[in-house]
Protein backbone atom coordinates (compact mmCIF):
# COMPACT_ATOMS: atom_id res chain seq x y z
CA UNK A 1 0.00 0.00 0.00
CA UNK A 2 1.31 3.36 -1.05
CA UNK A 3 1.23 6.03 1.58
CA UNK A 4 -0.07 9.37 0.37
CA UNK A 5 2.38 12.21 0.99
CA UNK A 6 0.90 15.60 1.66
CA UNK A 7 3.08 18.48 0.57
CA UNK A 8 4.12 20.92 3.30
CA UNK A 9 2.29 24.20 3.72
CA UNK A 10 5.23 25.82 2.00
CA UNK A 11 4.53 23.96 -1.21
CA UNK A 12 0.75 24.32 -1.01
CA UNK A 13 0.77 28.13 -1.19
CA UNK A 14 0.35 29.83 -4.55
CA UNK A 15 3.43 31.98 -4.35
CA UNK A 16 2.72 33.78 -7.59
CA UNK A 17 -0.42 35.24 -5.96
CA UNK A 18 1.56 36.36 -2.92
CA UNK A 19 4.20 37.93 -5.19
CA UNK A 20 1.46 39.65 -7.19
CA UNK A 21 -0.03 41.31 -4.09
CA UNK A 22 3.40 42.31 -2.76
CA UNK A 23 4.25 43.94 -6.10
CA UNK A 24 0.84 45.64 -6.15
CA UNK A 25 1.51 47.05 -2.68
CA UNK A 26 5.00 48.26 -3.71
CA UNK A 27 3.66 49.96 -6.84
CA UNK A 28 0.93 51.68 -4.82
CA UNK A 29 3.51 52.87 -2.29
CA UNK A 30 5.68 54.27 -5.11
CA UNK A 31 2.64 56.03 -6.62
CA UNK A 32 1.75 57.62 -3.29
CA UNK A 33 5.32 58.83 -2.73
CA UNK A 34 5.31 60.35 -6.23
CA UNK A 35 2.02 62.15 -5.45
CA UNK A 36 3.49 63.60 -2.24
CA UNK A 37 6.69 64.75 -3.99
CA UNK A 38 4.77 66.29 -6.88
CA UNK A 39 2.49 68.28 -4.56
CA UNK A 40 5.23 69.45 -2.19
CA UNK A 41 6.22 72.94 -3.30
CA UNK A 42 9.92 73.69 -3.35
CA UNK A 43 10.67 76.14 -0.58
CA UNK A 44 14.03 77.28 0.70
CA UNK A 45 14.73 76.05 4.21
CA UNK A 46 15.59 79.36 5.86
CA UNK A 47 14.84 80.55 9.36
CA UNK A 48 14.33 84.25 9.92
CA UNK A 49 17.15 85.47 12.13
CA UNK A 50 18.93 88.73 12.90
CA UNK A 51 22.22 88.43 14.78
CA UNK A 52 24.34 91.45 15.67
CA UNK A 53 27.80 91.98 17.08
CA UNK A 54 29.62 95.29 17.38
CA UNK A 55 30.88 95.21 13.78
CA UNK A 56 28.67 92.70 11.96
CA UNK A 57 24.93 92.22 11.59
CA UNK A 58 23.61 89.17 9.74
CA UNK A 59 19.96 88.71 8.78
CA UNK A 60 18.32 85.97 6.76
CA UNK A 61 14.88 84.69 5.83
CA UNK A 62 12.25 84.99 3.11
CA UNK A 63 10.54 88.19 2.08
CA UNK A 64 6.86 88.18 3.00
CA UNK A 65 4.37 90.98 2.43
CA UNK A 66 2.92 92.73 5.47
CA UNK A 67 0.61 95.08 3.59
CA UNK A 68 -1.95 92.44 2.60
CA UNK A 69 -1.09 92.27 -1.09
CA UNK A 70 -0.52 89.24 -3.31
CA UNK A 71 2.12 86.66 -2.38
CA UNK A 72 5.74 87.08 -3.44
CA UNK A 73 7.79 84.66 -5.51
CA UNK A 74 9.42 82.05 -3.26
CA UNK A 75 13.04 82.76 -2.47
CA UNK A 76 15.48 83.50 0.31
CA UNK A 77 17.82 86.32 1.24
CA UNK A 78 20.83 86.83 3.49
CA UNK A 79 22.05 90.29 4.44
CA UNK A 80 25.49 90.88 5.95
CA UNK A 81 26.12 94.45 7.11
CA UNK A 82 29.72 95.33 8.02
CA UNK A 83 30.15 98.47 10.08
CA UNK A 84 33.86 98.87 9.31
CA UNK A 85 33.09 98.86 5.55
CA UNK A 86 29.85 100.88 5.91
CA UNK A 87 28.19 98.44 3.49
CA UNK A 88 25.59 95.70 3.36
CA UNK A 89 25.99 92.60 1.23
CA UNK A 90 22.69 91.10 0.06
CA UNK A 91 22.60 87.58 -1.39
CA UNK A 92 19.24 86.39 -2.70
CA UNK A 93 17.86 83.60 -4.83
CA UNK A 94 14.43 82.67 -6.09
CA UNK A 95 12.61 79.44 -6.82
CA UNK A 96 10.65 79.23 -10.06
CA UNK A 97 8.80 76.11 -11.14
CA UNK A 98 10.66 73.97 -8.60
CA UNK A 99 14.09 75.15 -9.81
CA UNK A 100 16.44 77.25 -7.70
CA UNK A 101 17.82 80.32 -9.47
CA UNK A 102 21.49 81.15 -9.18
CA UNK A 103 22.32 83.43 -6.24
CA UNK A 104 22.48 87.17 -6.81
CA UNK A 105 24.99 89.23 -4.80
CA UNK A 106 24.53 92.98 -4.44
CA UNK A 107 26.56 95.45 -2.35
CA UNK A 108 25.03 98.68 -1.03
CA UNK A 109 26.37 101.60 0.99
CA UNK A 110 24.67 101.58 4.39
CA UNK A 111 24.05 103.99 7.24
CA UNK A 112 24.11 103.06 10.92
CA UNK A 113 21.73 104.64 13.40
CA UNK A 114 20.74 103.84 16.95
CA UNK A 115 19.76 100.14 16.84
CA UNK A 116 19.21 100.14 13.08
CA UNK A 117 20.96 99.86 9.75
CA UNK A 118 19.45 101.10 6.50
CA UNK A 119 20.36 100.97 2.84
CA UNK A 120 18.70 101.57 -0.50
CA UNK A 121 18.60 99.30 -3.54
CA UNK A 122 18.05 101.49 -6.60
CA UNK A 123 19.28 98.86 -9.11
CA UNK A 124 15.96 97.67 -10.64
CA UNK A 125 14.68 99.68 -13.60
CA UNK A 126 11.20 100.18 -12.17
CA UNK A 127 11.54 100.00 -8.39
CA UNK A 128 13.50 101.30 -5.43
CA UNK A 129 13.87 99.19 -2.26
CA UNK A 130 14.47 100.85 1.10
CA UNK A 131 15.69 98.23 3.59
CA UNK A 132 15.92 98.70 7.36
CA UNK A 133 17.50 96.18 9.75
CA UNK A 134 16.08 96.80 13.22
CA UNK A 135 18.66 95.41 15.64
CA UNK A 136 16.52 95.98 18.72
CA UNK A 137 13.44 94.17 17.35
CA UNK A 138 15.68 91.72 15.44
CA UNK A 139 13.60 92.21 12.30
CA UNK A 140 14.21 93.38 8.74
CA UNK A 141 11.72 95.58 6.91
CA UNK A 142 11.69 96.73 3.28
CA UNK A 143 9.54 99.09 1.24
CA UNK A 144 9.42 98.77 -2.52
CA UNK A 145 8.27 101.89 -4.33
CA UNK A 146 7.63 102.14 -8.06
CA UNK A 147 9.78 104.66 -9.91
CA UNK A 148 7.87 107.27 -11.88
CA UNK A 149 10.53 107.22 -14.57
CA UNK A 150 12.34 103.91 -15.28
CA UNK A 151 16.10 104.11 -14.89
CA UNK A 152 16.53 102.22 -18.21
CA UNK A 153 14.82 102.95 -21.50
CA UNK A 154 12.25 100.51 -22.84
CA UNK A 155 10.68 99.50 -19.50
CA UNK A 156 6.96 99.87 -18.78
CA UNK A 157 6.63 100.24 -15.02
CA UNK A 158 2.87 100.92 -14.92
CA UNK A 159 2.02 97.27 -14.15
CA UNK A 160 4.09 97.34 -10.97
CA UNK A 161 2.27 98.15 -7.73
CA UNK A 162 2.99 101.66 -6.48
CA UNK A 163 4.11 100.54 -2.99
CA UNK A 164 4.77 97.26 -1.22
CA UNK A 165 5.83 96.60 2.40
CA UNK A 166 7.75 93.46 3.33
CA UNK A 167 9.55 91.78 6.21
CA UNK A 168 11.90 88.82 6.49
CA UNK A 169 10.09 85.80 7.91
CA UNK A 170 10.56 82.05 8.24
CA UNK A 171 8.22 81.24 5.39
CA UNK A 172 6.36 82.89 2.58
CA UNK A 173 3.23 80.80 3.15
CA UNK A 174 2.04 78.27 5.71
CA UNK A 175 2.73 74.59 5.17
CA UNK A 176 0.04 72.92 3.08
CA UNK A 177 -0.45 69.19 3.41
CA UNK A 178 0.66 67.70 0.06
CA UNK A 179 -1.56 64.64 0.68
CA UNK A 180 -4.75 66.71 0.97
CA UNK A 181 -7.26 65.84 -1.74
CA UNK A 182 -5.48 62.65 -2.85
CA UNK A 183 -6.34 58.99 -2.28
CA UNK A 184 -3.33 57.56 -0.41
CA UNK A 185 -4.45 54.39 1.40
CA UNK A 186 -0.99 52.93 2.17
CA UNK A 187 0.42 56.16 3.63
CA UNK A 188 -2.83 56.79 5.54
CA UNK A 189 -2.60 53.31 7.08
CA UNK A 190 1.07 53.81 7.99
CA UNK A 191 0.24 57.17 9.55
CA UNK A 192 -2.48 55.62 11.73
CA UNK A 193 -0.20 52.75 12.80
CA UNK A 194 2.80 54.92 13.72
CA UNK A 195 0.87 57.73 15.42
CA UNK A 196 -0.32 55.42 18.19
Amino acid sequence: MVQEVHPSWWRRWNWWKVAFFIMLLLFEGAREIAVIQTNSPAQPATLATVVSTSDLTVAQGRWNRIDGGSALVAGAVRIDCRRDERRCYEVSYGINGGYVDSPDLSIYPATWGVDQISYENNDPACARYSVRVDQKLEKVFAIRERKDQPSMAGFDCTKLERRMEMTLTDGSKPFADPAKGHFLPVLSLLKVVFEK
